[in-house]
C-alpha cells in the first residue's frame, strides 16, 4: 500500500443481515498508520504475523483492550461517501456484466469461482471510484 494515495472500501452494514453497502474513502496515509500501529501492537504481543499474509482491521471500533483492537474504527471516524440499499441494487439489476432488469435474470451467469467474484468486485469498485480496474487491489480472507 506504499504506492497509493487513496483507499476505497465497500462494506455491508450488518454481517448477519446486510441491508446496505457502505462505501468509504480514506487517505492512504491514515490507513497505513492504522495498519502500522496494529502490526506493531500484534508483534509486541507476540501474535504471529506471517509475511505476505493479509492483516485485517475492523472498520468498527473494537473495545477489547487487546492488540487486535489497535487501529480499528475508521468507519466510526469517517462517514461513508455513499450508501446503497442492497434491495434497490438488486431491483435495478445493473452490473458491469450486462445484467439489466429482472427479465434478464435467467441469462445472468453467476460467478463460478472466487477469483471471478473478486474480479467483478474489483471492476465495480473501480467504476465507483472512477479509476482503472488495474488500480484496484483487493485481498480476501476466509476464516473458518
Amino acid at each position: 500500500m506504499d504506492d497509493v494515495d487513496l483507499v476505497v472500501v465497500a462494506a455491508f452494514d450488518d454481517r448477519k443481515n446486510p441491508q446496505q453497502i457502505q462505501v468509504y474513502k480514506f487517505d492512504a496515509a491514515v490507513v497505513r498508520d492504522r495498519f502500522n500501529a496494529a502490526y506493531a501492537a500484534r508483534t509486541k504481543a507476540k501474535l504471529l504475523q506471517k509475511d505476505n499474509c493479509g492483516m485485517w482491521l475492523s472498520l468498527d471500533t473494537i473495545n477489547q483492550h487487546s492488540p487486535r483492537s489497535v487501529g480499528t474504527g475508521l468507519a466510526d471516524e469517517y462517514p461513508p461517501i455513499a450508501v446503497y440499499s442492497i434491495d434497490e441494487l438488486i431491483a435495478k439489476n445493473v452490473d458491469a456484466h450486462g445484467f439489466h432488469g429482472t427479465s434478464d435474470y435467467g441469462r445472468y451467469r453467476a460467478p463460478s469461482s472466487i477469483a471471478e467474484v473478486v474480479d467483478r468486485a474489483r471492476q465495480q469498485i473501480s467504476a465507483l471510484a472512477g479509476v482503472d480496474a488495474n488500480a484496484v487491489k483487493l485481498e480476501l480472507k476466509i476464516e473458518y
